[in-house]
């Protein structure tokens, strides 16, 4: 395996799951540079790297471990839902402390983000939006 600094393992193991056409239609990723969170550095790919394999060595590793393929899709739905949910944009609410989504644009983003995370995409945007007071006698939620 070529040398890699410390803060590029999780973008190769990013890119490795880019890189399978399976990956890409299983968590809804497409192309990397549409996701906030990873177009920021403009690198999108590591030289001398085979994406491919290294998500497959990635996989057998997790096997090696005792990760069943189970909990590695588990891993890889919340990577995938992470990065989904760094394209959600959000503007202030109408009431105090509260947001909203900016336009429809992140609707994509935010339907996916809780279909990967197996959630509720409502009760998902309202923990995004709202603010909920946990109290000894209950939760008190901020609403519109």
């Amino acid at each position: 395996m070529p040398s890699v600094r410390p803060e590029e393992k999780l973008s190769l193991l990013l890119h490795a799951l880019f890189s399978t056409t399976k990956g890409c239609k299983k968590y809804k990723l497409g192309n990397p540079k549409q996701f906030h969170y990873l177009n920021q550095s403009n690198c999108y790919e590591v030289s001398n790297v085979d994406d491919a394999k290294e998500y497959l060595e990635t996989r057998n590793a997790m096997d090696i471990v005792g990760i069943n393929q189970e909990e590695q899709d588990a891993i890889f739905r919340v990577v995938a839902a992470i990065l989904h949910l760094g394209n959600i944009d959000f503007v202030k609410g109408t009431v105090v402390d509260s947001s909203k989504l900016k336009d429809e644009k992140p609707l994509f983003h935010l339907q996916t983000t809780a279909e990967l995370f197996m959630c509720d995409e409502k009760a998902l945007e309202d923990s995004l939006c709202k603010r909920v007071i946990v109290t000894p006698d209950g939760n008190i939620r901020k609403t519109s």
